[in-house]
């Protein structure tokens, strides 16, 4: 009886969505954790080049109160927000980016670009001295920067969920032997040979 109740709980149906809910939280983390890791590089790049002046993380890290973090450890501690943040942004395209876009993964990055940058250009650069859309740090070259750095950040975000959440890298995939050989067969032309010009295999008797 116990066995049969096991049996029940973890039935087919239950064990597909286990492992489907299970591909989308990897795929969430993943496109998280990577695509913020692309938006870091992008954004750091341009303060590097002289194209915007925004300090993000040290930003986010106050934005998100690093008031009683070590000042050494603030660029850690920004840099962990980014990716709890690029996390969050995933999470929000998997529940609802993928189901208000069901074309194809290319066409689902324009909305999560669109998100990540209006974020920051409207919600959190107004709170500091970068100002709205980042400004007043760098002219119109400072936005540029981070409309580069929400793109990259929603192409590998969204790649990476797609690929983890699609079943062709999870499931095996068995293929049926004698449906194979029946294609085959079917593909097989009919010889033009009449009878008698084909050779003959197998004969038995005082001419073979």
């Amino acid at each position: 009886m116990v066995d049969d109740a096991v049996a029940s709980f973890l039935s087919p149906a239950l064990r597909q969505r286990l492992r489907t809910a299970w591909r989308q939280a990897m795929g969430v983390l993943a496109g998280g954790v990577l695509g913020a890791g692309v938006w870091l590089v992008v954004v750091q790049q341009g303060r590097e080049w002289d194209l915007t002046d925004v300090d993000f993380v040290r930003g986010v890290a106050t934005i998100f109160g690093s008031d009683g973090v070590d000042r050494r450890a603030v660029g850690s501690y920004g840099l962990y927000v980014t990716l709890a943040m690029g996390v969050i942004l995933v999470a929000v395209h998997a529940l609802a980016g993928t189901r208000l876009v069901r074309r194809g993964w290319w066409y689902q990055t324009v909305p999560l670009a669109a998100l990540s940058f209006l974020l920051w250009a409207v919600v959190m650069s107004p709170t500091r001295p970068s100002g709205l859309f980042g400004l007043s740090a760098g002219g119109i070259t400072s936005p540029a920067v981070f409309l580069v750095g929400g793109a990259a950040f929603a192409i590998v975000a969204v790649r990476c969920y797609s690929l983890i959440t699609g079943s062709g890298w999870w499931e095996e995939k068995h293929e049926d032997i004698s449906a194979g050989l029946d294609k085959i067969s079917a593909t097989r032309r009919p010889s033009l040979e009449l009878p008698e010009e084909r050779p003959e295999e197998g004969r038995v008797g005082p001419g073979s």
